[in-house]
Parts: C-alpha cells; structure tokens; sequence
C-alpha cells in the first residue's frame, strides 16, 4: 500500500446534514401525530415508533385475561349466551392482533401501513369494550358488578393509551370507542351513582387523550434524539478517521508521512517475526537536491519532490508495500515478504523509474535528477527491533553516495 486512503463520506453520511429534507412527508393527524401541521420523518423514525407498539405483546395476554374474567364472570352470574359469544370474538380478536404482531417481527415492514394495522386492531378492540360496557350497566342489575367492570374497562382502557401512546390516531380511537359507550351507559343507567359515574368517565376520555398527547410528544422527541445523535455520532467517527489519516499523510507528496512508516515498519517485524519471513527495507535519497532547490527554487523543489513519490508509487505492489516519505529529499519503502534478489530488483526499477523522469514541466527547464538506494534484507527473530533494520539501509544508502550516486548498494 503506497498511500494511506483518506476515508470518503458514506452515502448516509452525505445525506445526514440535510436532515428531514429527504425524509418522507408524514401527515401528523393521520398516524404519527396530533398537530395540524405536517411533520417530516424519516422512515427510520417512524419505523422506530410502530415497533414501540409492536414491541408490548404482553399487554394483549393481559387485555385476553381482562376479557377472559369479565366475560365469564357475566356468564356465570345471568347465564346470558351473550358473554359466550362475545368472549368468542374477543378472543378472535386477541389471536388475530397476536399473529399481526409476530408477523410485524418476522417482517421488513412499511411503517405506515403497519400503523393502520395496528390502529384498526385497536380501535376493533375498543369497539368491543364498549360494547360490553353497553351490556353490562344495561342488562345487567348488580351495582357491585357494574362498579367492577367500570373499574376493570378503565384499567385496561389505561394501560392501552400507555401502549398505543406512540401513535394517537390507534389510541385515540380505541379511548373513544370503548369510553364514549361507557359514558353514554353510565349516563342512561337507574343507579344514580353510575349516573355520577359517567361524570368521572368522562374526565378519564379528556385525561387519557391528554396523555396520548404527552407520550406522543415525548416519544417523538425522543427517537428525534437519538436519529440526530446517531448522525452526529457517524460524522465524528468519519471525522476521526479523516483526522487519523492526515495524521499518518505527507501533506506534500500524498505518501505515509515518518509517524505511518514508524508503525508499518514495526507491525511488518512482527509480521514477519510470526511467519519466519523475509522483510527488505529500501532508503531512496534524491541525489544534489540541494542544489537542485538553490537552482530552480523550493517551489519547483517541491514538484520535484511529488512527482518523484508518484513515480515510486507506481513502481511497488500497490496492496502490499508501502512507500513513504521518510524525511527531506528521502524516501523509503517497506517490501513485506520479499527476500533480497527480489528487493534488490525492486530497487533497481526504483532507480529507473527516477532517472526516466523528464523535468520540462519545472519552469520551463530540463533538469536531471537521480536517486541513491541502499536495501536491507533480515529474516527477523522475536526481539528484533526495527531500528536495526533502518541503520542497515541507511548505511547501505551512505555506501550507495560514496560510490558515486545514482545506484543501487545491498547490505
């Protein structure tokens, strides 16, 4: 790998920053809300707020057991077929949203269409409270069980706001259904303190359409939350990633910098260590840069000085060794898994690569430039340090100077 990759934006990550511009217009009257106004969610959050009403399972068992005892106990108290039959569909009812809701698991759904599922199966429900209350204050004689069913139909009706409260059109239309009957029963009945009871089901409609209004709010606000801290949580790990990458990247040349070398350089000893392989190491100095620098100027210098790291970029294997610049006019190069001949070929291409360059684009100028190169070869054992490799190229690149530049020395 001759050049550190420099993270680019996900496709999510691009389009987080716009925010509710690309989400789906959801009308808030209609499902997921209880302004006027249209609310923007994306898909994700309103997946979020139907699987808040799927995910309670158990409050339908609980709903099956309420039915289960006032319908028997009516039973058993007037002998009326009525309850047999209603406790019947009742239980149909509880099998049919029993089923939707593990379908709804076992399902990649849409969530508005799931939210109609599920408002239908709520407002069925309460239709058949409603209907019992009618039932029970108007066929039936005993207070004491009428007080009994008023107290059960107003703790189940309770728990059902609490379940449905992420979506107000489903709860809203089950409190309806089963209270208003209620109230209605209670207003009609002979006893006088049912009568006065119809006053307290009706401050329980205003009370628990008040709370599906707070729990929408709030869940709303809450999955909200978490969708724009999620955005923010990706932006700040793709920022670290760009931030770690310009950390380990020469700003100049686009190759690793010395702080990625330092850390290649140790993990391929160790590496090699593991696999008793070979591990070759090439130090590239560019020959009379400094004069190159005095002649031409620094700018021109540092053209130079990229165009001869594409060069070596373009020469290595590009998945396996790693091209860096090591400091200055100097260059090294990490080969993994590569004995001696094989590095030293590798130089010598290096070397070339460098000489066949043709410097016309430097002001206009024709310029010639060589680079030295000094290798070295070790097959290291537990312990070893990269310093010691870095001292056998460098001094294997000194040879390469003192023998007149521009070639290749081995150690």
């Amino acid at each position: 790998m001759s050049r550190p990759a420099v993270p680019q934006p996900s496709a999510a990550e691009g389009t987080a920053t716009s925010g509710d511009a690309t989400s789906a217009k959801v009308g808030s009257r209609g499902w997921f809300g209880f302004r006027r106004r249209s609310l923007s969610f994306s898909a994700a959050v309103r997946q979020r707020l139907v699987e808040t009403v799927y995910s309670q399972p158990g409050m339908l068992l609980a709903g099956a057991i309420c039915t289960a005892g006032v319908a028997g106990a009516e039973w058993y108290k007037t002998g009326d077929k009525f309850w047999l039959a209603w406790l019947f569909a009742a239980l149909l009812l509880f099998v049919g949203r029993w089923l939707d809701t593990r379908a709804f698991e076992r399902a990649n759904p849409d969530p508005t269409r799931w939210a109609r599922r599920f408002a239908v199966g709520a407002w069925v429900n309460g239709a058949w409270w409603g209907s019992a209350a009618v039932a029970v204050l108007t066929r039936g004689d005993d207070p004491v069980a009428q007080f009994m069913f008023i107290a059960v139909a107003v703790g189940y009706i309770g728990a059902a706001t609490v379940r449905s409260g992420s979506l107000p059109a489903a709860a809203g239309g089950q409190i309806l259904l089963a209270e208003v009957p209620l109230f209605i029963a209670c207003l009609l009945a002979q006893e006088p303190y049912i009568r006065l009871f119809s006053l307290f089901a009706l401050l329980h409609v205003l009370s628990c359409l008040l709370l599906v209004r707070f729990m929408s709010q709030t869940r709303i606000a809450l999955v909200l939350a978490d969708e724009r801290n999620g955005r923010l949580l990706e932006r700040l790990r793709h920022a670290n990633a760009l931030l770690e990458a310009q950390a380990m990247t020469d700003e100049l040349t686009g190759l690793a910098n010395r702080r990625a070398f330092d850390a290649t350089l140790a993990a391929e000893v160790q590496r090699a260590v593991r696999a008793c392989q070979p591990l070759s190491l090439l130090l590239l100095d560019l020959d009379r840069f400094k004069l190159l620098n005095d002649k031409v100027g620094h700018q021109a210098g540092d053209e130079c000085l990229t165009a001869v790291g594409a060069a070596l970029s373009e020469t290595v294997r590009d998945t396996t060794d790693t091209v860096a610049r090591y400091g200055g006019e100097e260059f090294a190069v990490i080969l993994p898994f590569t004995d001696a001949p094989g590095a030293q070929v590798v130089a010598e291409r290096l070397r070339a690569s460098v000489a066949a360059l043709r410097w016309e684009f430097v002001r206009g100028r024709s310029l010639t430039l060589t680079v030295s190169v000094g290798g070295a070869t070790v097959v290291p054992e537990r312990g070893f340090e990269p310093a010691h490799l870095i001292a056998m190229a460098d001094k294997a690149l000194y040879a390469a100077k003192e023998h007149g530049r521009n070639r290749v020395s081995w150690l």
